[in-house]
């Protein structure tokens, strides 16, 4: 062994290389702190647990020693490190006696990453807002009492009885009657007695004086809760955080632009520590320290001298099976998981050694099959972790750990809640059996049975497309086989094999939408057949004929064409569809269709006029030929269908096929209020395409392939359409519409059935469901609803447990009181419908059913009215798989029981059933049948609920998700199921960076990397939950430039950020451009066209998100007071309450860490319904109300840039400078701020003091919902284009952008004045005078040339936005929807900031600035350098010349005031005196 080593350490004698980066936020922290977050915590186990852990603090929970501690720590002058670190000790031990063993590592993980911390500095934020006593002191002890009287002061215990007393009464003599207290929502009253007066105690619950203050308190009758204190007093000014991911990405050095003016801090010693089960290189390192400790250092050095062989040498013929080899390497390890967490955070220093790993090949086939799971299952690429199903996104770079702590601690309670469930044992092995076929959900099962729309369609379906005979798709492949071959998206194939089905009513705005939609995909070429069936939801299905009778009615044509009423909406424009099929054919009718949505205003309903319009247009554009019968020109057959659509002339055809398609689609089980059928498959979501109709499409591709594959499709297949129905098997189901559109289960908490009041029909049901029916007895749909279910009962086999109860719309004597009472065969009923016999009362049904409605619920399930038996089969069947499963391990002779405790679970299950769930865990059990998957699959031992995740083990999603996981099993003990999807062949480098995730619970909170390779230069970045807007706030190395030496980087949580979206009531659509502000924060922003998205930013407290103050905004719209409906991402949007009262904005609460989605709902004020918000206004701007004008400075020039590295802060400054010195005026620059460092910050700040010019920052969070980039440059040139209308405050007109690297030798102001013409921005083109590089023009031939037809390409380096013109016209949407339509394609975008408005010039054009406005040597002659008004450092694609050198080149001689260099040297002598 001694050789081995020997061989081993070459005497490298190499120094370690660290960066350490740490995020603190501007909030006081205490000793006591943990106690206090602590109590937070356990609020969430109950009113009890909390106020016993108050009271007890103050005792020192029992023991006098601790009293003593705690007084002293909430006593103390100063802040105290240790101090904290002992109460933090404190409180885990006390709430250990009142936690089980996962909710104390859960209190422990969640006072590491201080989780409830914003909650504190809430409850610190409204305790400074609330009335103070004599002396204003907001942090002394006082009790705030409001009740009827008003609203009290108590400034000594002593005076709380008698101040709740005066409260109470009736009569208010307070100047603020009207007040109640401010609540954050977490607040935990003393008692749950309801009260008239309500006591905001504002205390330090550590203090002594705590106790004699909550005696007083809690012995009124008034309802009492705490206000943590504002205490400042020992407390450091910041708190350290954890939760965040640290990259360092390894920096492309082409054109190495390096600052010569920066020095790098020396390097430590290399750690001789080891972890567990490191290895680097292929080398077992922490093996050989445990072996031989005395040669721990010369082992350190071997580490820092493997690591520095990475993935630089690496040959490109190796890459191919490098995440193979990271996935043997993991499944060989002792343990798996610590090892996949160092291979993917390290992974290039870890490149070389696996690149010699030997793959098995039953490893390389399983890994294939694996990761073909993963793909059809639209998991490549992330690292979703399950928890019951739930999926929390761990891969995301926004990725919250607070947010999965809060779901593992709701799904532990659940289990908690269930176990005490009486329909559970003793036994834990066969109550843990329970929990899982309780939990388990069978939306799989559900959502994989197919309707068979094949058989009766004829007549009923219409067509609007067909693949395999239009001449659109001729030139596509014929065969299926194309199926086979590889593909990143949807195959065309001229062969009909997605027909999607539109059930709809096309008198509404969401089937308009939908016809819009399916138009849009066919014209983008989508290759799926659209069928339709249309009719008028509105219309009931009741049986005709005899309520009693068994058998379907025999179509009685006359009597059809007799009653045929066109008078609604949907019949009519049914009808029109229905005669254009007649008069042309189906294309004509679809056309109608699109004719009919495309042409109206959003949210508008079709009339009879705009129907009768539209039918004319499709019949004067029709190709069709004309059918002998039917009129055929435009106006001609205008006339002949208001004729029909009036009544005056009943075209039995017609009528015919209107009865016909009803008749379709109850039989089939559907609804015209919204149905998406693909290949039979009834998708949810109802009509929304976008997130039903276009994922499904993806996984029924797959499901086809397989079909292909076993040759159940092949090019003779006569029907691909009934294959791909049924899909090779012989059985066809009849669907129902019974089971709700989402498949909700009711909630328990929510809902009360009252099931001991309600009686069940006497009988012996072999099934496991119980179908209770609330209906009103007293109708005729009713009765007929009563007597399929009491018919159901009496059925010998299959037959559920039924209920029926009266439901009744209003309570008086009536024969359905009778009926519900005494009716439990049909027979009864049979006998008490025709006598019309009444009953004064009787139970009524209790529940979520509204009265004289109809619903069905089985086991808890809520569905909809029967229409004839096969309705309650199907119904019954959808339960009867999980209801057999639970009776099983229900064993019991007691059938009522069993049925009991089955109803029970379900509503159980219902608590659970609100979110998305997926069945991750079926996912891999259908994968572990596949031939060695089970090798990839990991399991750990632990504790329930279980956490899986499926993903590839060299993505940027594992980096993240693999030190979670970890901290999953070791801190938290959960049982951790992981399955490794590993690309099978690689075809460039995975990850070139290294990653840490800051989460520790025993150190110090910070993301360190340790010996790091010293050769390479890194750029660092951070990735933050979505609500953290953290800045830099020290720096000793440049971040973006780490080269040799340690670094040291800390940032601070500015403010957190506050989203959401608003809407108009009225129309359902965001008012584009509404001002909006937060009320008693500075912050303020416009709402966004894109789904309503706005975005403001706070700290922890209590806010109002209002229309901002004297603008037109405010002028022109009132804030309405509506239910929040979450974030919606539908194409279109919600529905409201357009008549909902008004209000004076919308009260949110900051405290915690999640990004919540605010709803702001707006109107327009009364008069102001057709003023347009972002119309031309010659006499005012239109950001202010004309009424309160703001002086606004159109003086100052306004100048945006943006940089990041020491270099490019070097030459900002520069930039900055020449603009101060060429431009007449006040000049004021808007500098992003997310990249800058606090030394540059104060050095500009110095500058601008010194040369006269104002300095200020803009920041914006990169929404979720918007395709996010990688690359740290991408993100940056995103940040340049894509939110230019939300960055700068409401009052700035325009801005300029000048790139960091630039010198500006013009008057801005010449700019600045000139007339864009109308433009929204206006940009330089490019130079194409200096010939020798016209070759790298990549714009000039091909794509780009046959794209820009004629117009020029620019440059974006300098560019001119009118910012009203540019927030009138909507251009940031216009931009943002471009960018993440093309972002869907990697390759796309190469230059983000600048492909992206020249590829937009269709929609949005450009205005060509003059050329001399911008110089660059890689693309302009030198003769026209003497007439340049800036000299723009641009990268030479030839010669990769260095920026310093450059600019000291270029920068210089008899042409410039300045030289760069004497430029810089002016730079730097003003932030000496100013002390920058």
């Amino acid at each position: 062994m001694a050789r081995a080593v020997a061989v081993l350490l070459i005497a490298t004698h190499a120094t370690a290389r660290s960066v350490e980066v740490s995020i603190r936020a501007p909030w006081p922290t205490r000793a006591v702190s943990p106690l206090l977050e602590a109590a937070e915590f356990l609020a969430g186990e109950g009113r009890s647990v909390y106020w016993s852990f108050v009271e007890a603090i103050g005792d020192g929970f029992g023991d006098a020693s601790t009293k003593e501690k705690i007084r002293a720590a909430s006593s103390a002058s100063t802040y105290d490190g240790e101090g904290y670190e002992e109460m933090a000790s404190i409180a885990l031990d006390a709430a250990e006696k009142k936690l089980d063993g996962l909710a104390h590592a859960l209190l422990r993980m969640a006072l590491a990453v201080r989780t409830y911390a914003p909650r504190l500095e809430a409850h610190r934020s409204l305790a400074s807002q609330a009335p103070t006593c004599p002396g204003g002191d907001v942090e002394s002890t006082r009790a705030i009492i409001y009740g009827p009287s008003g609203r009290h002061v108590a400034c000594k215990a002593s005076d709380v009885s008698a101040l709740v007393a005066k409260a109470a009464e009736q009569v208010c003599t307070s100047q603020q009657c009207d007040q109640t207290p401010r609540l954050l929502g977490s607040e935990t009253p003393f008692s749950e007695d309801g009260s008239d007066v309500t006591i905001e105690l504002i205390v330090d619950v550590t203090s002594s004086q705590f106790r004699a203050w909550h005696d007083a308190c809690s012995a009124t009758e008034a309802t009492y809760f705490l206000r943590h204190a504002s205490h400042l007093r020992g407390s450091s000014n910041q708190t350290h955080l954890q939760a965040f991911g640290a990259n360092l990405d390894i920096k492309d050095l082409e054109y190495k632009n390096m600052d010569d003016s920066t020095t790098e801090t020396t390097t430590t010693q290399a750690s001789t520590s080891f972890e567990e089960g490191e290895e680097v290189g292929g080398v077992y390192l922490a093996t050989l320290a445990q072996r031989r400790p005395d040669l721990k250092q010369e082992l350190s050095e071997l580490r820092t001298q493997l690591a520095s062989e990475t993935t630089d040498s690496l040959k490109v013929w190796k890459l191919r099976d490098l995440s193979l080899q990271a996935t043997q390497a993991t499944i060989d390890a002792q343990d798996p998981l610590r090892t996949l967490k160092d291979l993917s955070q390290d992974f290039p220093r870890h490149a070389a050694g696996l690149s010699a790993r030997r793959v098995r090949d039953d490893l390389r086939e399983a890994a294939a099959t694996a990761h073909a799971y993963s793909m059809h299952s639209g998991l490549t690429g992330r690292a979703l972790v399950f928890l019951g199903g739930t999926a929390h996104d761990v891969g995301s770079p926004t990725f919250s750990l607070h947010a999965l702590l809060q779901g593992i601690r709701s799904e532990a309670s659940s289990l908690r809640q269930l176990a005490a469930l009486d329909v559970l044992t003793t036994d834990v092995d066969e109550s843990n059996k329970r929990r899982d076929l309780i939990l388990a959900t069978d939306e799989k099962q559900r959502s994989t049975t197919r309707v068979d729309l094949l058989s009766g369609s004829k007549g009923s379906i219409t067509y609007a497309n067909n693949l395999e005979k239009d001449p659109e798709y001729k030139d596509w492949p014929p065969s299926v086989q194309q199926l086979l071959y590889p593909s990143w998206q949807l195959t065309s194939v001229a062969k009909n094999l997605y027909t999607a089905l539109l059930v709809l009513d096309a008198s509404t705005d969401e089937a308009l939408n939908a016809i819009y939609v399916a138009h849009a995909m066919l014209r983008q070429g989508y290759p799926v057949r659209v069928a339709f069936v249309l009719g008028d939801a509105s219309l009931s299905d009741e049986a005709s004929g005899d309520v009693f009778s068994d058998e379907a009615q025999d179509v009685d044509e006359q009597q059809v064409i007799k009653q045929f009423d066109p008078s609604s909406i949907g019949t009519q424009v049914a009808a029109a569809c229905s005669l254009a099929k007649l008069a042309r054919g189906p294309k004509t009718a679809w056309a109608f269709l699109v004719e009919l949505a495309s042409n109206r205003e959003y949210g508008e309903a079709p009339t009879l006029e705009s129907v009768i319009s539209a039918y004319g247009e499709a019949i004067s554009m029709s190709e069709e030929d004309p059918v002998p019968g039917y009129e055929s020109t435009k106006k001609a057959s205008e006339k002949q269908l208001r004729r029909l659509l009036t009544n005056e002339e009943v075209i039995n055809e017609v009528a015919l096929q209107v009865a016909q398609q009803r008749r379709f689609v109850s039989q089939k089980g559907l609804s015209f209020e919204g149905t998406v059928a693909l290949n039979g498959l009834v998708l949810d979501s109802g009509l929304d395409l976008q997130n039903n109709l276009l994922p499904a499409l993806g996984q029924e591709q797959a499901r086809l392939q397989q079909l292909v594959r076993r040759k159940v499709i092949t090019d003779s297949t006569k029907s691909i359409y009934g294959k791909a129905l049924l899909g090779g098997a012989s059985s066809k189901e009849k669907a129902t519409h019974l089971v709700e559109r989402h498949s909700r289960i009711l909630e328990l908490e929510k809902h009360e059935y009252h099931w001991s009041e309600y009686d069940w029909v006497p009988g012996n049901p072999q099934g496991n469901v119980s179908i209770v029916l609330a209906t009103d007895l007293s109708s005729v749909s009713g009765v007929r609803a009563a007597y399929l279910v009491l018919k159901h009962a009496s059925q010998k086999e299959g037959a559920a447990r039924v209920s029926v109860v009266h439901n009744p719309s209003s309570d008086s004597d009536e024969t359905g009181h009778y009926i519900s009472k005494h009716c439990t065969t049909v027979d009864a009923l049979r006998e008490a419908y025709f006598s019309k016999k009444t009953s004064t009362d009787g139970v009524t049904f209790r529940g979520p059913c509204e009265p004289g409605t109809t619903c069905t619920f089985a086991n808890s399930r809520k569905a909809n009215a029967p229409t004839n038996d096969g309705d309650l089969v199907v119904l019954a069947r959808s339960e009867a798989l999980y209801a057999s499963k639970l009776a099983e391990a229900f064993d019991s002779e007691d059938r009522p029981r069993v049925l009991d405790a089955i109803g029970a679970a379900r509503r159980y299950a219902g608590q659970r059933s609100l979110e998305p769930r997926s069945d991750v865990e079926g996912l891999i059990e259908a994968m572990l049948k596949e031939q060695g998957v089970e090798q990839l699959v990991l399991t750990s031992d632990g504790i329930a609920p279980q956490a899986t995740a499926i993903f590839d083990p060299l993505s940027e999603a594992a980096q993240r998700a693999a030190p979670v996981l970890l901290a999953l099993r070791d801190v938290l003990g959960l049982k951790v199921r992981l399955v490794l999807a590993p690309d099978p062949e690689l075809q460039e480098m995975p990850l070139q960076k290294y990653y840490r995730f800051a989460l520790d619970v025993d150190s110090a909170p910070r993301a360190k990397f340790a010996s790091l390779p010293k050769h390479q230069v890194l750029t660092l970045r951070v990735d933050t939950p979505e609500a953290w807007d953290a800045q830099m706030a020290s720096a000793s190395s440049d971040p973006d430039n780490m080269r040799a030496g340690d670094a040291r980087i800390v940032y601070e949580l500015k403010s957190l950020v506050v989203m959401g979206q608003c809407y108009d009531v009225v129309d359902s659509r965001p008012p584009n451009g509404l001002q909006i502000q937060l009320e008693g924060t500075s912050s303020d922003t416009l709402v966004m066209q894109n789904l309503g998205y706005f975005q403001l930013r706070s700290q922890p407290g209590a806010w109002k998100i209002k229309l901002a103050s004297n603008t037109r905004s405010e002028e022109l719209y009132e804030t309405v007071q509506v239910e929040p409906v979450g974030f919606a991402r539908s194409w279109y949007g919600p529905s409201f309450d357009a008549d909902a009262e008004a209000s004076d904005g919308v009260d949110i609460v900051v405290s915690d860490f999640e990004a919540s989605a605010h709803q702001l709902r707006v109107r327009k004020r009364k008069g102001q319904e057709n003023v347009e918000l972002l119309g031309e206004d010659d006499q005012s701007s239109w950001f202010f109300s004309s009424k309160k004008k703001k002086r606004r400075s159109k003086d100052t020039i306004h100048v945006f840039s943006l940089a990041t590295g020491s270099l490019y802060e070097r030459m900002l400054k520069i930039m900055m400078l020449s603009v101060r010195k060429r431009t007449t005026g006040p000049i004021k620059f808007w500098l992003f701020e997310n990249y800058l460092t606090p030394a540059f910050k104060d050095g500009a700040r110095a500058l601008g003091e010194s040369k006269g010019f104002d300095v200020a920052y803009v920041t914006y969070k990169w929404p979720e919902w918007l395709r996010t980039q990688t690359v740290k440059q991408r993100i940056i040139w995103g940040y340049k284009i894509l939110f230019l209308d939300v960055l700068f405050p409401l009052d700035v007109p325009k801005i300029i952008y000048v790139d960091a690297d630039q010198v500006v030798r013009g008057n801005l102001r010449e700019l600045w004045d000139l007339d864009l013409q109308g433009h929204a921005y206006g940009y330089t083109p490019f130079c194409d005078s200096r010939k020798e590089t016209l070759g790298y023009q990549f714009w000039r031939s091909g794509y780009w040339k046959d794209h820009l037809r004629g117009k020029p390409y620019h440059i974006s380096a300098l560019y001119v936005v009118d910012l009203e013109v540019f927030r009138r016209r909507g251009v940031g949407d216009q931009l943002r929807m471009v960018y993440d339509q093309l972002s869907r394609d990697p390759a796309s975008l190469s230059n983000l900031d600048q492909d992206l408005p020249n590829y937009a010039q269709p929609q949005i054009p450009i205005f060509s600035l003059p050329q001399d406005w911008l110089w660059c040597e890689s693309w302009c002659s030198d003769s026209s350098k003497a007439t340049a008004k800036t000299i723009d450092l641009c990268n030479h694609p030839a010669t990769k010349e260095n920026k310093l050198t450059m600019a000291k080149r270029i920068i210089n001689g008899s042409l410039f005031e300045e030289s760069w260099v004497e430029l810089d040297e002016e730079v730097k002598a003003a932030e000496m005196m100013g002390g920058g």
